[in-house]
């Protein structure tokens, strides 16, 4: 994940590679299998479709794919040429790591409360939480383990919690406020440490069946609720649509 630690961001950002200085995007996309004329394309969150001109080279796991996309996170740089039919442009990817889509828990279960109990952080700057498509809840996170090795072992889950009962009580406000909320919970699985932090994005996946809300219209935004890792309270972290 060492492209992540240095150049995690939700939207596209410019960083420079270490070998010839050539500056260089970075974005959270999906990957798509396409076919056999199209080969391997991007969809980024604001839904333009890209080209991959290496995609050939490139190798996606089968467990990364969710309801046929693979959530990644990718160095690329625009190639100059006119794009293919059906295509917004055309990119060459240098780096690609692949993101976890997890979708989200519909009500809090005895099994988050007694096992997610482990604390996380999450980015003070916006662009931290994202949410893409009406379907791709992106939240970047901090979390303290007991190194690379260990990092498998941690499970993440985010809850609709309607009923508003469990460890995150607390932490919604008394009238309503026109914001989803959703709880992030932590589990550290077999992992007993806590000497190294690791960063990392899970792209969680909520639609507008998945709660029968229109999320973008019958919200100002979400706010999730989460246990602050230094100070083990209950903290939230907001992300507001653009209206």
């Amino acid at each position: 994940m060492a492209m992540a630690a240095t150049a995690m961001v939700m939207g596209v950002s410019c960083w420079s590679s270490d070998s010839d200085y050539e500056p260089m995007n970075t974005a959270v996309v999906s990957i798509v299998d396409g076919d056999a004329l199209s080969g391997m394309y991007a969809i980024f969150d604001d839904n333009k479709r890209a080209f991959i001109e290496n995609g050939s080279d490139l190798t996606v796991s089968k467990s990364a794919y969710f309801k046929g996309e693979a959530r990644a996170l990718v160095a690329y740089t625009d190639v100059a040429t006119q794009p293919m039919l059906g295509f917004d442009h055309t990119i060459n990817v240098s780096q690609l790591v692949e993101l976890k889509t997890v979708p989200v828990k519909m009500g809090i279960t005895d099994d988050i409360i007694e096992k997610y109990t482990a604390g996380v952080e999450l980015p003070y700057y916006s662009g931290g939480i994202s949410y893409a498509r009406d379907r791709f809840l992106n939240i970047q996170y901090i979390y303290r383990c007991g190194g690379a090795s260990m990092t498998d072992k941690h499970d993440f889950q985010l809850v609709y919690n309607p009923e508003r009962k469990g460890t995150f009580a607390l932490g919604y406000p008394k009238n309503d406020d026109g914001y989803l909320y959703l709880e992030l919970h932590h589990s550290v699985g077999a992992d007993t440490s806590t000497h190294t932090s690791a960063e990392n994005i899970i792209s969680f996946y909520l639609t507008d069946e998945m709660i029968n809300k229109d999320i973008t219209n019958d919200y100002f935004g979400i706010k999730i609720l989460y246990r602050d890792f230094k100070s083990a309270d209950i903290s939230v972290a907001e992300y507001k649509f653009a209206k």
